[in-house]
């Protein structure tokens, strides 16, 4: 996409010559509805709604207007709004500062995930849903923060790894797809990660800019966007 979008953009300049290019913005503010400025991830579902997780809600954007989704008007658990990932039947997975939420489209309405472990809340980073279903994430304010997978049918959450910031990104690898590899900030937001997996098991662990190996201006990997294997910003 991007070779194409750049080749558009060239041959946009050769046809009319000096022509600047024209970029329109629309900003969607708390005038308009939205519930919160500070938004921290956005999600477009597969109906076309724009989700948008901030510091004071969820938010669903229809293109005109904004439905706002708080504990006060819903039961959706946490104001904070994380990661959100959408499964294959259309529902959503999202992610707050007390755990995670699961949003049935048919309903309107969200089921709050119990953890097993021994905690009543935790921040949860839902990152990737696999070709069984399973949702990866991440998981804080635990013993054993880092990466679990959740299995909606048997309700069970099993620890992947902790070699990865939880505040995982959008997961690069196609939804429903297993997920083989997963690029990360690294433990304690120091360096990048590298996790190999097979069936959700680790099979290696690499390490990048963590002050061992690779000299970098900086070490700190809090947010990793992957373009393909080779090229991680």
């Amino acid at each position: 996409m991007p070779k194409y979008l750049l080749f558009l953009l060239v041959s946009n300049m050769g046809v009319f010559g000096q022509a600047p290019l024209q970029l329109s913005f629309h900003h969607l503010m708390r005038e308009e509805g939205l519930s919160n400025n500070n938004v921290f991830f956005m999600h477009r579902d597969s109906r076309g709604f724009l989700w948008l997780g901030t510091h004071n809600g969820l938010n669903r954007f229809d293109g005109t207007k904004c439905r706002v989704y708080k504990p006060s008007n819903s039961n959706l658990r946490g104001v904070d709004i994380n990661n959100i990932v959408e499964d294959s039947k259309g529902n959503l997975w999202v992610g707050s500062n007390e755990g995670l939420n699961f949003y049935h489209r048919q309903t309107d309405q969200f089921n709050f995930i119990a953890l097993p472990f021994g905690k009543a809340t935790t921040m949860a980073f839902p990152y990737h849903i696999d070709h069984r279903g399973r949702v990866g994430m991440g998981l804080s304010a635990i013993k054993n923060k880092g990466l679990y997978v959740y299995e909606p049918d048997s309700e069970k959450f099993t620890l992947v790894t902790t070699e990865v910031s939880v505040t995982l990104p959008r997961s690069h690898t196609p939804p429903f797809k297993e997920l083989k590899t997963i690029y990360s900030g690294g433990k304690n937001n120091v360096g990048i990660t590298k996790i190999s997996l097979k069936n959700t098991q680790v099979t290696k662990v690499e390490y990048f800019f963590d002050l061992t190996k690779q000299p970098a201006k900086t070490n700190i990997g809090e947010y990793v966007i992957v373009e393909n294997d080779s090229i991680i910003w």
